[in-house]
């Protein structure tokens, strides 16, 4: 049998999303390639394992073999992982980490490049995925430690969170776009136009509202906004939106070259929710090793930078003519300190 652990992983995973899209999305491949996956398990057990209902995805009979199957082989497979890396950890040289998309793309390359020279017999077993799959993989001991959206980890008694970062988000889109050309735009016209970025989590996708939109549509399962197009990074979508009508949610320092070149423009809207808040998470009462305590303090360090950087460029661009968050608190506007 030839199925691999990532398979079986997306068996489980549509079990429990019991969508496609939403499978697909949460393993970081897109629909066709998360379909033709299902395929190809399908082509070497001889038996269909999913069938379309009214409800959603069902598994049939033999989906439910395949399923208890799963479960038992990645438990064992996570049981191995988990004792590898405690004689790793034992011996200060193995970190494990899962790290969010916006993070892989501002800080971590810096950030482990310095703890590379820093301990170069360190090693690194590194997982770029959406933020909550990030969290799944911290709370079943998959990895020692995430880098990523802290707003739903805080909800959860058994992990520890410790705050990094909070950037202004800016929806960008490709040159002569019809909202670039706006002085002032209402979120529903932002809503209009089809989003490509990863999952938005729960505390932006309240201000969104519930009816479906060209954006995405909300997840009532888990309260976060899917939307119309799912990118497995911030580059991807970057790519995708520069050759076509969709809009996409950047930090300025990932989109800047392409600003600056006349390929994106920014598009005039902002509200306070448009921001990202991501840190490190890891499982309460758990002693991190010597790897995940020098790789907090590296990313500490360089996001200092990171922020300084996105002001920095948030002027240059002018968004300080119309975004309320540059401006400075009017003389005694009772500014909290």
């Amino acid at each position: 049998m030839q199925m691999s652990l990532q398979q079986l992983e997306q068996v489980i995973l549509l079990d429990r999303l019991r969508h496609f899209g939403h499978a697909a999305e949460a393993s970081g491949l897109s629909q066709p390639a998360f379909s033709r996956s299902l395929k190809r398990i399908e082509a070497e057990l001889g038996a269909r394992l999913f069938e379309r209902s009214r409800r959603g995805v069902e598994p049939t009979a033999a989906g439910q073999a395949v399923l208890e199957f799963a479960r038992q082989t990645l438990d064992q497979a996570n049981l191995l992982r988990k004792q590898v890396r405690d004689l790793g950890q034992s011996a200060g040289n193995y970190l494990s980490l899962a790290c969010a998309f916006y993070p892989a793309a501002l800080s971590l390359p810096e950030a482990l490049a310095g703890l590379s020279r820093k301990m170069p017999r360190l090693k690194f077993e590194l997982e770029v995925v959406d933020w909550f799959r990030a969290l799944e993989y911290v709370q079943d001991g998959t990895v020692e430690l995430a880098l990523c959206e802290l707003s739903e980890a805080e909800n959860y008694p058994t992990l520890e969170c410790e705050p990094v970062a909070r950037h202004a988000v800016y929806f960008v889109a490709r040159k002569g776009h019809p909202l670039t050309l706006r002085e002032e735009l209402p979120l529903q016209d932002l809503l209009s136009y089809p989003w490509a970025c990863s999952r938005v989590p729960a505390r932006i996708a309240l201000a969104l509202g519930t009816a479906p939109v060209a954006a995405g549509a909300i997840d009532h399962r888990s309260g976060s906004f899917m939307p119309a197009v799912t990118s497995p990074s911030i580059s991807t979508a970057i790519r995708v939106v520069s050759a076509s009508d969709l809009v996409t949610p950047v930090a300025l320092s990932t989109a800047a070259d392409l600003i600056d070149n006349g390929t994106l423009d920014i598009v005039r809207f902002s509200a306070p929710w448009m921001s990202l808040y991501y840190g490190f998470t890891w499982r309460r009462g758990a002693a991190l090793s010597a790897g995940a305590r020098a790789f907090k303090s590296q990313v500490h360090q360089i996001e200092k930078r990171i922020a300084e950087r996105e002001r920095a460029l948030a002027l240059r661009f002018g968004c300080d003519r119309w975004d309320a968050r540059l401006r400075p608190p009017p003389d005694g506007g009772g500014a909290e300190t």
